[in-house]
C-alpha cells in the first residue's frame, strides 16, 4: 500500500504537469502576426456634409503575405460591407444619418486569424440649417419674434427668450430692485444683464428658475416636459431628457449624456455661434453645425453679480431634482468659450436663485 508521502508527491507532480500544459496552451505564438487593416483616406475626426457619399477605403498591411479571405467595415457597430479583394472601398450614403459623431471600425481575416483596427471617429454636419416646417418664426405675448431651427425631431427657438409676460398675460417681476435673491425662491424675477437694455436684443433676458417654470415644481423628467413655463403658447421649457435627446442627436453617447459636469466631445461647439463677434477668444470648437446659434449671455449670481458675458451660455431645464433635505436642485446646461463639450449639472439649493437664459421647444 503506497504511503501518504508518496501519494502527496504524485499529486504535486500531476498538478504541476496540468499547470504547465495549461500555461503552454495559453501562451500566444508571437511568430504569428495577424493581418492589420488600415483606413487609407480618412483621418481621425474628419468632417463630411450629411447627404454626401462618404468613401471608406481600406488597405491591408501584411508583412507575412497571408491570403486575405475577407474585409469587413463597421459603422457605429453596424456591419455595412464585406469584401474579398483589396484595396477595397465602401460608399456610405449619409443622407438619413444623424449629424454629429460616428465611429468606423475595420476587420480583416486570413488563414492566421482576424484582426480589428482602432475606431476612427468621423463627423457629419448639416449645412442646410432649416427653419421648422410651418413654423419659421414664433411670437411671444409681448410681441417679440423669434426665428426657429429644426434639429432632429425637435423644433427650437434660435434666439434666447425676451418675454416679460407669461402667455396668459401675467407679468413677471422686474428684478432691478432685487439684490440678494438667495432666500427668495418664489418671486418670479427676470433680469436685464447689468440693467443695460442694449443687451436684450442680442442676448435676451435672464430668468430665475421659478419664473422659467412659472412656479411649477416636479421631479418628473418627461420627454416632452409638458411644462410651458414662460414659453409662448404651443411651446414649452425643455426637460433634462429633452436636452439629452439634442446632445445624443449631435453624437454624444448615451452613457456620456447620463453623466454630469463636462460631457461628450464636440457637441457644445456644434451649438455655439462661430467666431468671436460675441464669444470671447478662443471659442474652442465653435462650428454651429446644428444651427442652434448659442450666444454667451452670461448669468446673474445669487448675490446680484452679473458674470461671464461673452464667456458662458447657460440654459434652464424644467427638471427639478428634490434632494433629501427637500431642497430644489434644477438641472441646467452650460457652454463655455474655452470648451467644446457641454456641461450638465443638478445644482445645489442656492442655484435655484441664479438667473439663466431660456430656450423653448415647440410642442409635438
Amino acid at each position: 500500500m503506497p504511503s501518504l508521502r508518496c501519494c502527496t508527491q504524485n499529486l504535486y507532480l500531476f498538478t504541476l504537469l496540468i499547470l504547465m500544459l495549461f500555461q503552454n496552451g495559453c501562451v500566444k505564438d508571437d511568430s504569428v502576426t495577424e493581418p492589420p487593416v488600415i483606413l487609407t483616406n480618412i483621418s481621425y475626426d474628419d468632417a463630411f456634409e450629411r447627404g454626401s457619399f462618404v468613401r471608406i477605403q481600406v488597405d491591408i498591411e501584411d508583412d507575412q503575405a497571408g491570403i486575405i479571405e475577407e474585409v469587413r467595415i463597421f459603422i457605429d457597430s453596424r456591419e455595412v460591407s464585406v469584401a474579398c479583394d483589396f484595396p477595397c472601398y465602401y460608399d456610405w450614403a449619409s443622407k438619413d444619418e444623424k449629424i454629429g459623431m460616428h465611429l468606423v471600425r475595420l476587420s480583416s481575416t486570413d488563414s492566421r486569424g482576424t484582426s480589428y483596427s482602432d475606431e476612427y471617429s468621423i463627423r457629419l454636419y448639416d449645412v442646410n440649417k432649416q427653419a421648422c416646417p410651418g413654423a419659421e418664426t414664433v411670437t411671444d405675448w409681448d410681441g417679440n419674434s423669434y426665428h426657429t431651427i429644426q434639429i432632429g425631431e425637435q423644433c427650437w427657438m434660435k434666439e434666447n427668450l425676451k418675454a416679460i409676460h407669461y402667455a396668459d398675460g401675467t407679468p413677471l417681476v422686474h428684478g432691478s430692485v432685487a439684490v440678494d435673491t438667495r432666500y427668495d425662491t418664489s418671486t418670479r424675477y427676470y433680469f436685464v444683464y447689468k440693467d443695460d437694455t442694449s443687451y436684450i436684443e442680442t442676448y435676451g433676458l435672464l430668468y430665475i428658475w421659478k419664473a422659467a417654470v412659472k412656479g411649477y415644481s416636479s421631479e418628473l423628467d418627461l420627454n416632452p416636459s409638458q411644462i410651458q413655463g414662460v414659453c409662448p403658447d404651443g411651446w414649452h421649457l425643455l426637460s433634462d431628457s429633452e436636452w439629452k435627446e439634442l446632445e445624443m442627436y449631435l453624437g454624444m453617447l448615451p452613457e456620456e449624456a447620463a453623466d454630469r459636469d463636462w460631457r461628450g466631445t464636440i457637441e457644445g461647439g456644434m451649438l455655439k455661434e462661430e467666431g468671436t463677434s460675441h464669444w470671447a477668444y478662443p471659442n474652442i470648437g465653435a462650428s454651429n453645425e446644428s444651427g442652434f446659434s448659442a450666444l454667451p449671455a452670461g448669468d446673474r449670481s445669487i448675490l446680484g453679480h452679473y458674470e461671464f458675458l461673452g464667456e458662458r451660455a447657460s440654459f434652464w431645464t424644467s427638471t427639478n431634482h428634490i434632494a433629501v433635505n427637500n431642497t430644489h436642485n434644477p438641472a441646467y446646461r452650460r457652454l463655455d468659450n474655452e470648451e467644446s463639450r457641454t456641461w450638465r449639472y443638478q445644482g445645489f439649493h442656492d442655484y435655484i436663485t441664479y438667473c439663466r437664459s431660456v430656450r423653448c421647444v415647440k410642442n409635438e
